[in-house]
């Protein structure tokens, strides 16, 4: 009898440290950061732009503001057989409506987000999202190589007139001179997506008076999910 007492003891030990094993690996699960970029279909995001132009050919300098708006479309597979996103892009001004502008396409997968802008694949995300972490965004195209990198994770920050809890910020091009500022930088929420973006292409005299280039800002002022 005291042997059956003991065989079932074990056997329920055994059970419970299965379950509990089991739990643990759920429990440690990491985290990817996934969720700084969604893709659930009729998510959207609005962005307040301000474009800055320098012209050198009419010595002018441009400053537009207009705004823009993606939202996630239907989804579609791939040339690789991959679950892929069709994204749509709108724009207006103060004065005008949204009007459909064109649409491009990404495809995120467990380790990455590639978007198809034009004829080029480009790698705006990688993941684990991992402070310090890096990748070259053109590493599926015929670029140069790009090296990016995330400066920050999991901070909050307040962009434009949104307070957001956390955030990472990607570098995806830091090569300055004496004669030129070229700059990319991506900002994420969780939850949300791209909350900014900063695109600066400038070149420069010795006297740090710009001669040509350009500078584009994106900043949100709404997202959300469209209703069907």
């Amino acid at each position: 009898m005291q042997k059956k007492i003991h065989f079932f003891f074990f056997l329920t030990m055994a059970f419970v440290l299965t379950l509990w094993s089991c739990s643990k690996k759920v429990e440690d699960a990491p985290d990817m950061g996934s969720d700084y970029f969604p893709v659930e279909k009729g998510l959207f995001v609005s962005y307040q732009v301000e474009s800055i132009i320098w012209d050198d050919n009419n010595q002018t300098v441009d400053t537009t503001y207009y705004q823009v708006q993606t939202v996630i479309d239907t989804q579609f597979v791939d040339n690789e057989g991959r679950v892929s996103h069709r994204w749509l892009r709108f724009i207006k001004t103060d004065t005008t409506q949204w009007a459909y502008d064109h649409s491009y396409a990404f495809t995120k997968t467990n380790s990455r987000l590639e978007t198809v802008e034009g004829n080029n694949r480009y790698m705006r995300m990688a993941f684990p999202v991992r402070l310090g972490a890096t990748w070259d965004v053109n590493a599926f195209n015929t670029e140069d190589k790009l090296k990016a990198k995330y400066i920050d994770v999991d901070a909050p920050k307040k962009i434009g007139s949104k307070n957001f809890e956390k955030c990472t910020i990607a570098i995806l091009e830091d090569n300055s001179s004496l004669i030129n500022e070229y700059y990319k930088e991506d900002i994420y929420a969780r939850g949300v997506g791209l909350v900014q973006r900063i695109d600066k292409h400038i070149d420069k005299k010795f006297t740090g008076e710009i001669v040509k280039g350009y500078k584009h800002t994106y900043t949100v002022y709404e997202s959300g999910l469209l209703s069907h």
